[in-house]
């Protein structure tokens, strides 16, 4: 077999470990990496490996192997170049590859792990110190960051770039000097502009890219650099990772070794990504905190809009039904003193004034009344909504005996943990306008039905009324959404938007569909299954 013919197919060994024998079945070595080449074969003659072994039992033991040619690898010691080499031997095709370290390479191999697991071990603490740390003051935290990235790293310089809202500027934040252990104030304005560097801008918009050079020089992204940059401040090796926040490449992380070349390893790498992480972390903490702050401002300035609102609503309600009973008083007094002088007319256009004097009143009354449901929420109680509904059938029996009406009430009623007044009076409403806007020649029958899933109750009322077109669904809940005139149904056009405002008080919400067989309008009141009083007490 020639030598020269067989050597390319191994070449490839070198890439993967430094001491390698290629056996055929012969035991001839046909091929060695580059420290063992003087056994490899010369001149078209081979070293037999047994040869080289001077012990019978190994030599008996690796002749055997080959023999059988077995799948498992086979383990002996050999002395080769003076030196102990501990192989392992594996088939591969038809030869057999001896892979082997020297005592002293083990040895290095071994103390390598031990460093790496060292740094490991550091690069853990240092990230779960970091993930400890206060937060809530950015430019505090940012320090922190850079000077435990400058420790871990081993780098001279470390800092923190902003990048402008278009991409074509990148300035220098926070800049962290190991031989200063702390930060360069001087250097805080330094800019570099997308026109200066174009390949560093197109490699770093990448929300998932990272610039590695061990030569900045030799890197096309940081070979722009060179000059004033780079070569200024006799940087050699630069290490750079973006910082995403809500999307948006907010700044870059940089880690530059000065005065000498640095080899960034896979770790370091891991490291630097995990820095800008908890830069964006430390965003998070500033965009939530100012968030809450303007929060709270917006919360006191509300607070105080409505003291003053409700301070305007009550004042405001009583100088304007003081004139209104005074009107009404006069007018009831001109036609009982005056009745015989006035006409017909007169006597009509007197009631029709006081009716809606009265009228007005009630609206002022209902209106103050929708202004302070917030504060008439109060304290839950165990809440049962049967004995609810049998109240206000009891309560409103005249009324709907005089309309001719019928309310039916299913079973099976849940008790819940909320404010009875308040619950009293979103069912009644729905109930009364039920009854209230029945259809020409019907008597008005209510019914009203219950059930619940896995987040909410709902309680169904289901009427034969006139019903409201669908379009006209969101008109009928808001603050004076009437779609009759006084002539036809009274009412101050409050009393939906009251049912609305009370179901959101609830963390609820109620619902209009028009029913069609037969004709008429269901509204189902939603309320958190959170309110159950089971739930609640438990």
């Amino acid at each position: 077999m020639d030598a020269n013919v067989v050597q390319p197919e191994f070449d490839a060994l070198d890439a993967v470990a430094s001491n390698i024998l290629v056996l055929d079945r012969l035991g001839r070595i046909i091929y060695a990496t580059k420290k063992l080449t003087p056994l490899a074969p010369a001149n078209n003659k081979y070293t037999n490996i047994f040869e080289v072994l001077e012990d019978m039992r190994l030599k008996d033991g690796l002749r055997e192997h080959i023999r059988m040619s077995g799948d498992k690898a086979y383990f002996f010691t050999a002395i080769m170049q003076g030196s102990p080499f501990h192989f392992q031997v594996t088939r591969w095709r038809s030869y057999y590859v001896c892979t082997g370290q020297s005592e002293p390479e083990i040895e290095q191999l071994y103390h390598q792990q031990i460093d790496s697991r060292r740094r490991m071990l550091e690069i853990k603490e240092k990230l779960l110190w970091l993930s400890m740390m206060d937060r809530e003051h950015f430019e505090g935290a940012l320090v922190r960051i850079l000077q435990t990235a400058c420790s871990v790293l081993g780098c001279e310089r470390v800092s923190y770039w902003l990048v402008d809202e278009d991409k074509q500027r990148i300035t220098c934040a926070k800049l962290y000097l190991a031989s200063m252990q702390g930060i360069d104030e001087s250097n805080t304005l330094r800019e570099i502009t997308k026109e200066q560097v174009p390949q560093y801008f197109s490699y770093i918009e990448n929300e998932h890219a990272f610039i590695l050079a061990d030569d900045i020089e030799a890197h096309p992204a940081t070979a722009e650099f060179t000059m004033p940059y780079s070569r200024l401040l006799n940087i050699k090796s630069l290490l750079d990772v973006p910082v995403w926040h809500n999307g948006i490449l907010h700044g870059i992380v940089c880690c530059e070794q000065v005065g000498q070349y640095k080899k960034w390893s896979l770790d370091d790498v891991r490291f630097a990504l995990a820095i800008a992480d908890n830069v964006s972390l430390c965003l998070q903490t500033r965009d939530r905190i100012e968030a809450e702050r303007k929060l709270k401002e917006t919360n006191h300035k509300l607070f105080r809009s409505n003291t003053d609102l409700e301070h305007f609503a009550s004042v405001a309600a009583h100088d304007m039904k003081s004139p209104l009973r005074s009107i009404v008083g006069n007018l009831q007094l001109l036609k009982r003193q005056h009745a015989e002088a006035l006409s017909e007319d007169a006597h009509s256009f007197i009631d029709y004034s006081v009716k809606n004097a009265t009228h007005l009143t009630q609206l002022i009354n209902d209106l103050l009344s929708y202004s302070k449901l917030d504060q008439q929420i109060g304290f839950a109680q165990p809440v049962n909504i049967q004995e609810v509904l049998d109240n206000i059938c009891a309560d409103q029996r005249e009324y709907v005996k005089q309309r001719r009406g019928t309310i039916r009430v299913g079973e099976g009623m849940p008790t819940l943990s909320l404010n009875y007044n308040m619950i009293y009076r979103l069912f009644a409403n729905i109930m009364h306008n039920a009854i209230k806007y029945s259809s020409d020649g019907l008597d008005p029958v209510l019914e009203v039905s219950y059930k619940y899933d896995d987040n909410f109750h709902y309680f169904e009322f289901a009427d034969n009324g006139i019903g409201v077109d669908d379009e006209y669904a969101e008109k009928i809940f808001s603050l004076f959404g009437r779609l009759h005139g006084l002539e036809k149904f009274d009412g101050t056009g409050i009393g939906l938007a009251t049912c609305k405002k009370i179901a959101e008080l609830f963390d609820g919400k109620i619902i209009y569909k028009r029913r069609q067989n037969p004709i008429g309008s269901v509204f189902t009141v939603v309320l958190p299954l959170q309110h159950s009083y089971a739930e609640v007490s438990a």
